[in-house]
């Protein structure tokens, strides 16, 4: 559930869920260079992953 800060800053409606979002960027070799944080609303918002699996 939101921060109170986060429910302000939002517009989030009481009982209404956030996406808590850490992410960190990777460069061609390997090393993190960059780190984003970002919280959404949960009622307009949604996350789709693909992930390829090796054989």
């Amino acid at each position: 559930m939101p921060l109170p800060e986060e429910s302000s800053g939002l517009d989030i409606p009481d009982g209404v869920p956030v996406i808590d979002v850490l992410h960190t960027g990777i460069d061609q070799h390997g090393h993190p260079f960059e780190v984003t944080h970002f919280v959404m609303r949960a009622d307009f918002n949604g996350l789709d992953y693909n992930v390829p699996v090796e054989d």
